[in-house]
């Protein structure tokens, strides 16, 4: 495929995957993405895509995986908005040689998809209501999301919920 993203695309509000990697797609992403509600995973990469990444995507709330290397995408990275769906694990931007602070902006974008599951966990075991703390106490791993641990490369912005940075630049400790 070559030329902009078809903007009947949007149309396609059931979508759960989206993937037009390895093409020839360009032009810039300037439309809202919110519409697609049921997407959770997203693969862009490898385009020749240009401009600012839309912060739309902090819109969507049932995206897990986001995948938009190789591209030319500019600016400085929308972190808050990739932080913002609430399942976000995989964040891919490398090879966007125009994007701005981009080690800056994969440890602010861990460390605020961190805090954001830190609230969750802490939400889930100080309950505000008996059916909440019949949930959680029915569910403990739910009700744990912390205790997970493992390793996500920086170089490719990999991002688990549960990421801390570490003083080693290339790892983050998850």
């Amino acid at each position: 495929m070559t030329g902009p993203l078809p903007p009947g695309l949007l149309a396609l509000t059931g979508l759960t995957s989206l993937s037009l990697r390895d093409n020839k797609l360009s032009g810039v992403l300037s439309f809202d993405l919110s519409g697609m509600a049921s997407l959770q995973r997203l693969h862009l990469g490898h385009n020749h895509f240009t401009g600012p990444l839309p912060e739309s995507l902090g819109n969507i709330a049932s995206l897990r995986h986001v995948y938009l290397n190789n591209n030319a995408f500019t600016g400085d990275v929308p972190c808050s908005a990739l932080a913002t769906p609430p399942n976000i694990s995989t964040v891919w931007l490398t090879e966007n040689p125009g994007l701005l602070h981009r080690g800056r902006a994969s440890k602010t974008v861990a460390r605020l998809i961190h805090h954001r599951a830190f609230a969750r966990a802490h939400a889930a075991n100080h309950p505000t209501s008996a059916e909440q703390a019949a949930a959680a106490a029915a569910d403990p791993v739910k009700a744990h999301p912390l205790r997970k641990r493992g390793r996500a490369n920086v170089q490719v912005l990999t991002i688990d919920p549960l990421a801390a940075y570490t003083d080693d630049a290339e790892n983050w400790r998850v």
